[in-house]
């Protein structure tokens, strides 16, 4: 499925499908815009402005062709003020069959409307252009721990990549992962989190969750601990209004076959270890080693937290995890037992007091 809710006006410039409904409107069209906006009215001032943009520019027959004169002088003139805003975007009159001037001219239109735009929302383009993405390859043999800046949280398995952006702008926040991780994501319902997987979406607001998708495999994964997961193929056909997804809830997983593009959903048979109704029992402690809740969150997110198991896997703790995301469990874990951590490198490491 085409993304459409995270287009910016360039992306709908350059889509044929929106093109072809802001020109020639159909019941079809219509009534896939108007459902795909109900479902996202926060994009409506992007879509309204490319649709402004694209309706500007129109063709008009005449009775005369143009001359390849008055074709340069069009070239011409955008060349030398294409860049100015407060001049319109020319309406162009030409022949029926001059449709070979009319595709120069049309093309030479959509570049200075697009450039227009682009003087009016410098600002935007360049706070875009500026946030850099930052790119973490697993090669090791150990997962890796991601912190992401809105304080959402990545386990990177082996043979791994995880690139995502050092601020998210923006209305959503995307990531792009190839290989497997475990997310724990920060909630933010005003900026949905989105996991780009070869050929699969990830939507979520705030929640924990699992996707597997390498290359070599024919088939994709997706598993919920917690809260509620869309999963959704970028291949199927973009311009249903009921296009195919698939709602996960905890304990749930979805397999996508990439070749078929099929997505099924299945309940595991036994409950994750993060999962709600096995967390609450699972990381409730009372006057537990530190050594047992340090193994038991190890085995949880298939990570590796480096301590020292002889000066400090005796204390005892006393406390509930159960709703900490995984830095808030090891900064209470370190409050308790007097102690330091720290997360560079992409481990996490308990500092002896």
């Amino acid at each position: 499925m085409t993304p459409y809710e995270h287009y910016e006006v360039e992306d709908f410039m350059q889509d044929e499908f929106f093109i072809e409904w802001v020109l020639h409107p159909s019941e079809n069209s219509n009534a896939f815009w108007s459902g795909w906006l109900m479902h996202n009215p926060d994009r409506q001032p992007v879509l309204e402005r490319a649709r402004a943009i694209v309706s500007s520019i129109t063709v008009k027959p005449v009775a005369r062709e143009l001359a390849d004169t008055e074709v340069r002088s069009i070239i011409d003139h955008v060349r030398l003020n294409g860049f100015k805003t407060e001049q319109p975007v020319p309406t162009i009159k030409i022949s029926r069959t001059g449709w070979f001037q009319a595709a120069a001219v049309i093309l030479i239109c959509f570049t200075a409307a697009l450039l227009i735009y682009r003087q009016v929302n410098v600002k935007h383009v360049l706070s875009q252009t500026n946030n850099e993405y930052i790119q973490v390859s697993n090669q090791s043999n150990q997962s890796k721990l991601v912190r992401m800046n809105d304080g959402s949280l990545a386990v990177l398995h082996p043979a791994s990549v995880l690139r995502y952006p050092s601020r998210f702008n923006g209305s959503s926040r995307n990531v792009y992962l190839s290989g497997e991780a475990f997310f724990e994501v920060h909630k933010n319902p005003r900026k949905p989190f989105l996991v780009h997987s070869q050929n699969m979406i990830t939507r979520v607001l705030g929640t924990s969750f699992t996707v597997r998708a390498f290359k070599n495999e024919n088939a994709f994964k997706v598993i919920v601990n917690t809260g509620k997961v869309m999963v959704y193929a970028d291949k199927q056909q973009a311009h249903k209004i009921n296009a195919k997804s698939v709602m996960l809830l905890p304990n749930q997983e979805v397999t996508f076959d990439h070749n078929q593009i099929v997505l099924k959903k299945d309940t595991l048979q036994t409950p994750l270890l993060l999962s709600k109704e096995v967390a609450t029992h699972k990381f409730t402690f009372n006057n537990a080693p530190l050594s047992q809740i340090i193994a038991r969150l190890n085995e949880a997110y298939a990570i590796h937290i480096v301590y020292d198991q002889e000066r400090l896997g005796n204390q005892t703790l006393t406390a509930s995890l159960s709703d900490l995301p995984l830095d808030e469990k090891v900064k209470l874990i370190c409050k308790a037992i007097n102690a330091q951590c720290s997360f560079d490198g992409g481990q996490i490491k308990i500092l002896n007091p």
